[in-house]
């Protein structure tokens, strides 16, 4: 006896839709970060100036110079960025910006530190302080994590502060673990399957 009038031809085409719909709604919502919108590749006349504002506001996170020399050299790296010469360098920086409303919020900077050992680094990573604990650092860093994989990283470097509990967890949180420390840094590490 058939508890449902519907033919099972009927009933399967049903049952497949609702699967599809279900599976539709939970890839949606566990989508991957690379997906997200607001991760974009750095643009000099978009992003250039509101980089330069996110170092500032961060320097003494992202370098242990004076605040003076530590933009000096975030500037060089940004004008690299449209070197012909650095884009066949294999050690070539890439940037990644979390933009909200048209603007960085937030960013990344990772390059293959030694291509013949397989030692990806990622250099600096900022969030703007009004824009933090809303996960962008973290799609920051998966976008960076699985790019530095597919040009072939076997582990992947990152330094912080001693003092920044929150970077260090989650850093924690997406694998990597500490390999060493001075007077102001631990240098982490995240082996890559």
């Amino acid at each position: 006896m058939n508890i449902f009038p519907l033919k099972k031809r009927t009933q399967f085409l049903i049952l497949g839709f609702c699967m599809a719909l279900i599976g539709g709604i939970g890839f949606w919502y566990w989508r991957p970060a690379s997906t997200d919108p607001a991760l974009q590749f750095y643009q000099e006349k978009r992003d250039r100036s509101a980089l330069v504002a996110l170092f500032n506001e961060n320097w003494f996170w992202l370098d242990n110079r004076p605040q003076a020399e530590g933009l000096a050299a975030f500037n060089e790296h940004l004008d690299k960025i449209t070197n012909p010469e650095e884009e066949a360098k294999p050690t070539k920086m890439s940037w990644l910006v979390y933009s909200v409303d048209g603007r960085a919020r937030g960013f990344t900077s990772y390059f293959m530190r030694i291509p013949e050992l397989k030692i990806g680094k990622i250099l600096y990573l900022a969030v703007q302080k009004e824009y933090r604990s809303q996960g962008i650092a973290r799609k920051l860093l998966n976008k960076a994590i699985s790019t530095l994989k597919e040009m072939g990283a076997r582990t992947i470097e990152i330094t912080v502060r001693l003092e920044n509990y929150p970077a260090q967890n989650l850093y924690r949180s997406l694998g990597f673990r500490p390999i060493g420390s001075d007077t102001q840094y631990f240098y982490m590490e995240l082996p890559v399957q």
